[in-house]
């Protein structure tokens, strides 16, 4: 008998499922996992707990010969339900197909409930074995069990499981979850927290064996176990390959080189033509490799072993390996999946081909929030080759400028300015990095986004961000009408083309012009519009979303809404350190409009702390239009405002003084607003009176500056 190393399994009991088995209706039970899963643990656990006739078998490869194979399963069944010598039937050698229906018959008149347990089925290879095995357990009599554990598939199971006669435990079943894991530590004396288990079960993918040899092996995280872990390399070579043939062990080495397995992929990288036929027998006996998906065409290796299995191939030769990620990284480009290409690439010297496909792919990469997923692209390729490519170049400044790095990005920017020889293609793509950053002022940004607008193509995804950041120049000069055309186009395509990062940020300060213009329920599906862009975002982080998270918290204050207005609020600060001055337009707009808000809301030192920060942003762009002149003007409200350190700090206004604020701005008496609001005279005029104390002010044409400045009163 093969199977686990010593006490993989000991001390954990599998009596759940093995209770879940036997109170089943199935006459027949299949263990179906690879090695190391504990299924002869769980068969003497099973064995160990039954109150019917017990018969055990536990094969080796000798029992591959269907005379002695049909030998053995008798004596066995014979031994356990005392069946006399003189009873038992004997077949003459070759006759082996009367020796079997004997037995089948002789269990089908068994009166005895009995579980006959064989251990290593995957053994018989013969099908005259095989033939025997379906004989057997399909005579087992009601009551009874025949529990069958292999490495490979079972077929006699097939025609059972239809009937409803068959239940099978695959390595799903049988994997550890956190419970057994830090059982498994506990017994070698190491304890395992909740959150360093769940670790350990997704290192090894609840591998039993795994887990075992992890937590003897010392290591100073135990979580950090691999597949070429020496104790876990030397378990899959004795117990994996070693029984395999060469050319199988050969297909399975070189294969590792791909997260995922298809019959295609597999003839294009190993140069053959029956990988899915190859594939199909590897699933079949069950060598670590399981199929993803409906239909059976893509498989995938267990973590581990695809660990082990590289390790072995990297020492077997370099070359190949590079060949084989260069032919996967052209099957997949052609796919059309070009970031896995990527990925092969990396591990190529191919470096005009890998920074060809990371420009091309980047964008479409962080705008389904993959922003991490670049950022680790361009520091395996490194500066050298980053500075000797310039689409490389465009793209580390893009995302220096959309993960707050602003001396990363103005560095790449600097570089892309220096080169003399730019490609035509490129020009567009420098242009809008130029614009987004802002270095010389709205008037300069305006001309590299409508440069970039001009010059891409039609069809190109990249316009959009190109108008967007017309729409952010247009506004730093002032000219919102211009603004709103270019923001407007930008986002409906990104919300059709499903690019949402753009209609997050498109949209988020279309909700500002909105508001400002007193377009509050225009301004209402921005904020609805932007903040659906923003959940499909999650969790890449972004520069904008400090100011959608404030555009929804002036909805919510406009509405009465005081506390979802401090929850935006808090979202709004939490998520502003990615904004910078690399960005200047959302770092700017967002960090004074949040600052409005908070001091509105009653938290001065909380809007103190933004300004400085904006003081900090101007230095580096002292030139972003006309929010410098709104900066002053909030500046100077604050400084008539609460002295810091007094206890004067303001509560927000209630939703009844939130209705009587915008007729402040009209000629209408206080008699008159009370009537258009339904209430008397005198409870008009004592919200009035609070409105003035809350924003500290003293007369009725103040209140609409300072409502003004905060935001709650459009311009």
């Amino acid at each position: 008998m093969t199977g686990d190393p010593q006490g993989s399994g000991v001390g954990v009991s599998r009596g759940s499922i093995i209770e879940a088995a036997r109170a089943g209706s199935a006459r027949v039970v299949g263990v179906t996992a690879p090695a190391g899963y504990g299924k002869s643990i769980l068969l003497a656990q099973w064995a160990g707990a039954e109150h019917r006739v017990v018969a055990i078998v536990r094969l080796d490869r000798s029992d591959d010969d269907v005379d002695r194979f049909l030998d053995v399963l008798a004596t066995a069944f014979f031994n356990a339900v005392r069946t006399p010598e003189s009873s038992r039937t004997t077949t003459a050698p070759g006759a082996w197909v009367v020796g079997a229906h004997r037995l089948a018959a002789a269990m089908s008149a068994c009166r005895r409930p009995f579980v006959l347990f064989i251990d290593d089925v995957h053994v018989l290879r013969s099908p005259s074995c095989q033939e025997v095995l379906r004989m057997v357990v399909a005579a087992v009599p009601s009551g009874s069990q025949v529990v069958t554990a292999s490495r490979h598939s079972q077929p006699h199971l097939s025609r059972l499981r239809a009937g409803g006669d068959a239940a099978e435990l695959t390595s799903d079943q049988l994997a550890f979850g956190m419970r057994e894991a830090r059982a498994v530590f506990a017994k070698a004396g190491v304890e395992l927290d909740r959150a360093e288990a769940e670790r350990v079960v997704v290192a090894t993918e609840g591998w039993p064996v795994g887990i075992a040899l992890a937590a003897r092996a010392g290591l100073p995280s135990p979580s950090a176990v691999r597949g070429d872990d020496r104790h876990i390399a030397d378990y899959f070579e004795a117990e994996v390959l070693a029984p395999l043939t060469p050319a199988l062990r050969a297909f399975l080495r070189r294969s590792a080189v791909l997260d995922r397995l298809g019959g295609g992929v597999c003839d294009a990288v190993l140069a053959r033509r029956d990988s899915a036929a190859r594939l199909r027998e590897v699933e079949s006996s069950v060598l670590f490799v399981a199929p993803v998906g409906p239909g059976r065409s893509w498989y995938r290796h267990h973590r581990l072993f695809r660990e082990f299995l590289l390790a072995d191939l990297r020492r077997e030769d370099t070359d190949v390996v590079r060949g084989l990620h260069g032919r996967a990284a052209g099957w997949f480009e052609s796919a059309g999946a070009p970031e896995v290409a990527v990925e092969h690439l990396l591990t190529t010297d191919e470096h005009d081909w890998t920074a060809r496909l990371v420009g091309s792919t980047a964008p479409r990469a962080w705008q389904a929030g993959e922003v991490a997923t670049v950022e680790r692209w361009l520091a395996t390729l490194g500066d050298d080759q980053i500075a000797a490519h310039p689409r490389l170049a465009v793209v580390q400044g893009w995302v220096a400028t959309l993960t707050g790095r602003p001396a990363v990005a103005e560095r790449w920017l600097a570089h892309l300015d220096g080169e003399s020889t730019l490609e035509t293609a490129l020009a567009p793509e420098v242009a809008m990095l130029r614009s987004a950053m802002c270095p010389g002022g709205p008037d300069r940004a305006l001309r590299d986004a409508r440069f970039a607008v001009e010059s891409l193509d039609r069809w190109s995804g990249r316009r959009m961000v190109a108008r967007a950041l017309c729409g952010e120049a247009h506004l730093l000069l002032g000219e919102s009408d211009e603004a709103v055309e270019s923001l407007e186009r930008a986002a409906r395509q990104a919300q059709q083309e499903r690019r949402h990062d753009v209609a997050m940020s498109a949209l988020a300060t279309l909700a500002w012009i909105s508001m400002d213009r007193g377009a509050w329920d225009e301004g209402a599906d921005h904020v609805r519009g932007c903040l659906a862009a923003l959940e499909a975002l999650r969790p890449a982080p972004h520069p904008s979303t400090l100011l959608a998270h404030a555009a929804s918290a002036r909805g919510h204050l406009r509405r009465g809404d005081s506390s979802a207005a401090v929850r935006d609020l808090a979202s709004a600060v939490a998520t502003r350190g990615v904004s910078t001055y690399a960005r200047p337009f959302p770092a700017v707009k967002g960090r004074l409009e949040t600052a409005k808000l908070l001091w509105a809301t009653g938290d001065h030192a909380g809007a103190r702390a933004l300004v400085r920060e904006l003081h900090d942003i101007v230095l580096e762009r002292p030139d972003v239009g006309v929010l410098r002149g709104e900066f002053d003007g909030f500046i100077e409200m604050m400084q008539g405002g609460p002295e810091p350190g007094r206890d004067t700090v303001t509560a927000p206004l209630t939703p009844a003084e939130l209705r009587v604020l915008p007729y402040l701005q009209t000629h209408l008496t206080i008699a008159q607003i009370g009537e258009r609001l339904f209430v008397s005279r005198n409870t008009a005029n004592s919200e009035i009176a609070s409105i003035y104390r809350k924003l500290g002010v003293s007369s009725r044409g103040d209140a609409v500056v300072r409502a003004t400045v905060l935001g709650l009163l459009s311009q």
